[in-house]
């Protein structure tokens, strides 16, 4: 009754596999996604799995049976009113035989990432549009470059690979009062 109690508060829809590829456990979470009683899956192939995936599933399963362990492989499935379902799985081997999947409904987070993409793709193509030279750098001891716009080759005549990897060639550029800062000391110095 302890081990059903903890699958059943996991937030996310768990359902454990035997080697046969029968349902032996269906969380009420997996209840709450796909639509289906656990009484009405139980001792049953896995519902959710669409028509002429069936084989792709199973493949699947014979590799988390073998110790492979997913994370954040993405599938479709089907919920019992048929609504399609992307998620990604989770699981792990449960004893010598079984297997235990977690089911992370990701239909909320792609357009989420889509968005973030799309706002990334508007920003740099408005950074490497502007005649200036951007770049972005860790606050480290070597000032490990992320990104750098590749006007830096028209205007300054470095490659991005200088920029990136040779710190005293921007170290040099800063004005003396400025490199301090640029290492991260501090504020500048100023001239009284």
């Amino acid at each position: 009754k302890g081990l059903e109690s903890l699958v059943d508060s996991i937030p996310l829809a768990t359902v454990a596999f035997d080697a046969n590829a029968l349902v032996v456990t269906w969380n009420t979470r997996a209840e709450q996604l796909f639509g289906w009683r656990s009484d009405e899956v139980v001792g049953k192939l896995n519902p959710t799995v669409p028509a002429g995936q069936r084989d792709e599933s199973n493949e699947l399963l014979a590799r988390m049976q073998t110790g492979t362990a997913l994370q954040g492989h993405q599938v479709i499935r089907h919920a019992k009113d048929g609504t399609e379902l992307e998620l990604a799985l989770y699981s792990s081997q449960l004893g010598n035989t079984g297997t235990i999947v977690l089911y992370d409904d990701i239909r909320v987070r792609k357009p989420a990432e889509r968005e973030r993409d799309e706002a990334q793709s508007r920003y740099r193509s408005l950074v490497e549009s502007v005649p200036l030279v951007t770049y972005i750098d860790h606050v480290d001891d070597q000032a490990t470059n992320i990104y750098t716009s590749p006007q830096i080759v028209d205007l300054l005549g470095w490659t991005l690979q200088e920029w990136a990897t040779d710190f005293p060639l921007v170290e040099a550029l800063l004005h003396p009062d400025h490199r301090e800062r640029g290492r991260g000391a501090g504020p500048p110095a100023h001239a009284t």
